[in-house]
């Protein structure tokens, strides 16, 4: 019976770790919630709920983490469309569509570094990885392609000849 309560006291306030705005507790005692955390961490019932947010240095001798992960699913379901599994193919390319015209420079922007004093942005998102892949040889591309044509000009003007 006392495993129980203590089990219903656990996920209590381990529901409210849904970022939906609802604090666990007061900011007084989050030094109190991080040791409460690092517990459950050890206990391994409760470790695949908080696991995946903290670093791997975090437990309880070190309640403090050089980095935390969150999840933060937006995008579905599309206006127009009933459910995510609805054309979802179509949906996903719409997305992707969006968040490369509209998000990605912020995104982009955040995880450069100076963005926040307290917080440093690192994002992810597996549909835009080959596009961005796609972008970045295209850079490197065309510097290169400048460098080249620096390079060749240069021995033109310096020698006179074109073909050396």
């Amino acid at each position: 019976a006392q495993s129980r309560v203590l089990s219903t006291q656990i996920m209590e306030i381990s529901r409210k770790f849904d970022a939906k705005g609802v604090e666990p507790v007061s900011n007084l005692k989050m030094p109190v919630l991080a040791e409460y955390v690092a517990y459950m961490k050890e206990l391994p019932s409760q470790a695949m709920f908080v696991d995946f947010h903290l670093d791997n240095q975090f437990n309880i001798s070190n309640t403090a983490c050089k980095f935390t992960r969150s999840i933060i699913p937006f995008g579905g379901p599309l206006k127009g469309y009933a459910d995510t599994k609805t054309n979802s193919t179509q949906q996903a390319s719409k997305l992707k569509e969006y968040v490369l015209n509209n998000l990605e420079a912020s995104f982009a922007k955040a995880s450069k570094g100076g963005y926040s004093e307290y917080l440093n942005v690192y994002y992810f998102m597996t549909a835009l990885i080959f596009d961005i892949f796609i972008q970045i040889l295209l850079m490197d591309a065309s510097l290169a392609i400048v460098s080249v044509a620096l390079v060749f000009i240069y021995i033109w003007i310096t020698t006179g000849s074109v073909f050396l």
